[in-house]
């Protein structure tokens, strides 16, 4: 099958799956963010060869804890233990991987403990952000609006920085990492975002336009850096793309590099708010 074929079929139904978790309630969408960040967390071990069980476990520690505190899918008291069970088990596997240092050669420590810091720091945390956020409002309900807000922005921005930088780009944006990417797509993909927050704020009443328009600003600039710190991470590392578990476009953190680093940004603009 042709490859342009192929990724149409997989990005489309890429798109349709998550959409629908995201829309249908929050229980497909605790499970969607899930599984995502254990996919996430398999790729970006898989680049950086560590190979490490406490990663998932603290991984699903924090996302329980949370999921527990905030699902309401447990008498307060059963979510108040298991919340304090979580905690402690993060902590443990924590301490557990810096403990692990004392039986690696002094010359891959530092190496060690930075993949492992930026395991939790790149992947473990915005996923628990995306927890939040989806609750972070008044009534403390379930928003889909918020996040299916932000994943739309970043596909418009991704989509109209390509066709921009394709068809009129010509100042490279940052050669040395990613030699495709040109100032011009950055402007145009940023011009195409501003205007969909607009196109939001008109459907999504959830937050007001003046929100929406500063949301999809941030979304314009992290979401390049974002894309441009998993092109650096995949050049440290020496691969083209962070898994082939979607057919024609790579991996999920391939996907979903704009998305972690794109999220805690908004969630910082949404707590000042």
């Amino acid at each position: 099958m042709n490859n342009t074929v192929l990724r149409a079929i997989f990005g489309t139904l890429y798109v349709v799956v998550l959409s629908a978790a995201i829309i249908y309630d929050k229980y497909s969408y605790l499970a969607l963010m899930f599984s995502m960040m254990s996919l996430c967390i398999y790729e970006f071990q898989k680049m950086t060869k560590i190979k490490s069980i406490y990663t998932y476990i603290a991984g699903f520690s924090v996302y329980l804890a949370i999921a527990s505190e905030i699902g309401g899918f447990l008498k307060e008291e059963q979510s108040e233990v298991l919340s304090k069970i979580a905690v402690v088990v993060f902590i443990l596997t924590i301490l557990i991987q810096f403990s692990k240092v004392l039986f690696n050669p002094p010359k891959d420590v530092i190496s060690y403990l930075g993949k492992v810091f930026i395991n939790y720091a790149y992947i473990i945390m915005p996923f628990a952000i995306s927890l939040y956020i989806v609750f972070y409002n008044e009534t403390k309900t379930y928003d889909f609006q918020i996040i299916l807000g932000i994943f739309i922005l970043i596909w418009v921005n991704d989509t109209f920085a390509y066709i921009t930088g394709k068809t009129i780009g010509k100042h490279k944006l940052l050669e040395r990492i990613s030699p495709k990417k040109t100032i011009e797509g950055f402007v145009g993909g940023a011009v195409f975002t501003v205007a969909s927050g607009y196109l939001l704020s008109l459907y999504f009443d959830n937050y007001n336009l003046r929100d929406w328009l500063i949301i999809s600003v941030i979304v314009s600039f992290t979401g390049v850096v974002g894309d441009l710190i998993a092109s650096m991470f995949k050049r440290a590392t020496g691969v083209k793309d962070s898994s082939n578990l979607i057919p024609g476009h790579g991996g999920f953190l391939d996907r979903l590099d704009s998305f972690v680093f794109t999220l805690p940004f908004v969630f910082i603009y949404l707590y000042l708010l």
